[in-house]
């Protein structure tokens, strides 16, 4: 998810902004000098809640929610059940040491770098074959993801892995 400015934050600075044009507009005047109050004060606590606002709304977003920094995340169990993720919309085991992981429509893979990592497991090697797969009936958001065992070597084991795309 990219940083950018929530509806939550616009109607907080249209809040602010609303409140600096009623007190700029009133023209209240001073009975002891005869003059115009100030509004310098107010409107300098709205600059400074507006450039608040613009800074942490980004932040904000980004911080909500598992793997706030990924498009895609998944925790997948060597039987092929998600544990917990994000952007998946599912996991199968194909086989034994073969699972495909479909990710959301939104995230276009051939311009995306798949990150995958065991979990937990040793002596075991994974990998990633990007979309069309006939393995995983050629779906274009769906990723092959192959578990082997180093000895025998590249024998199809399964494991648990994590998955990522940044």
């Amino acid at each position: 998810m990219s940083g950018g400015v929530t509806g939550r934050t616009l109607r907080f600075v249209l809040l602010i902004l609303r409140y600096v044009s009623v007190i700029s507009s009133r023209g209240k005047t001073d009975p002891e000098r005869n003059s115009m109050i100030s509004t310098k004060v107010p409107i300098r606590i709205a600059a400074g809640a507006l450039a608040a606002a613009a800074v942490l709304a980004p932040a904000a977003a980004q911080a909500a929610g598992p793997s706030p920094y990924a498009q895609a995340a998944a925790a997948v169990k060597g039987n092929g059940t998600l544990a917990y993720g994000k952007n998946i919309v599912s996991v199968s085991r194909i086989t034994a040491g073969r699972y495909c992981v479909q990710v959301g429509k939104d995230i276009d893979l051939s311009k995306e770098v798949v990150q995958i990592t065991l979990w937990n497991d040793f002596g075991k090697t994974v990998g990633a074959f990007m979309p069309p797969q006939s393995a995983c009936k050629n779906e274009p958001s769906t990723i092959l993801v192959p578990t082997n065992s180093v000895n025998p070597p590249s024998a199809n084991v399964d494991t648990a892995f994590f998955l990522s795309i940044p």
